[in-house]
């Protein structure tokens, strides 16, 4: 854990602005995020409340669809998610994509069940599935592990995972290990990085 300098609230490792008072904590320098330390999940993180995750235990590391990185292997794998490409030449094949607002790119989601949306870094232990870093994720406060998004059926959800600085869903700050519903043209907020979602019919 770390302390606000301004007025001393404990925060997780990572979270760049106080939920108490809104100062900036830390501001990672290109060292830090070239050598990130090792990152152990939040003891704070609270299970999923997906029907078929019951029986987790709150003490079990992050059971999702990121895995650890072993000893072997201390650069992050390639994410699932396909290559980003600017919005006028993505066409897309998958049902739901996500726009980058801030950068104009656009995410496409080729999974069938559940992914992780957050930043990944070298020696990180669990890492998400789709590395937001290199769309301005660590200047607009998304943490390691933010938010899951789950596609089932007909139906696509999305869950903060603890997050640092929060997840909002059109403006409104949604509950963390609370799936919430998601429909066309929502707007999803990982810290400050904006995410238009885009199903298809």
């Amino acid at each position: 854990m770390i302390e606000c300098p301004s007025c001393n609230e404990p925060e997780l490792v990572g979270a760049i602005y106080c939920r108490r008072c809104g100062s900036r904590i830390i501001i990672e320098s290109p060292e830090a995020t070239s050598n990130p330390k090792m990152v152990k999940p939040a003891a704070s993180y609270k299970p999923s409340t997906y029907a078929s995750d019951i029986g987790f235990r709150r003490d079990e590391p992050f059971p999702g669809p990121g895995k650890p990185v072993s000893d072997n292997h201390p650069t992050p794998p390639t994410i699932k998610a396909s290559q980003a490409r600017p919005i006028e030449q993505a066409e897309g094949t998958g049902r739901l994509s996500l726009l980058v607002q801030q950068t104009g790119q656009l995410i496409e989601i080729t999974e069938n069940d559940e992914i992780t949306l957050g930043r990944a870094g070298a020696g990180q232990p669990i890492i998400p599935d789709i590395d937001l870093t290199p769309y301005q994720g660590l200047e607009a406060g998304v943490s390691r592990l933010h938010a899951s998004i789950r596609i089932k059926g007909d139906e696509i959800y999305i869950m903060d995972l603890g997050s640092a600085n929060g997840t909002r869903l059109n403006g409104e700050k949604i509950s963390p290990s609370t799936p919430h519903k998601l429909t066309n043209e929502n707007i999803i907020t990982l810290g400050k990085l904006n995410l238009k979602v885009l199903i298809k019919s």
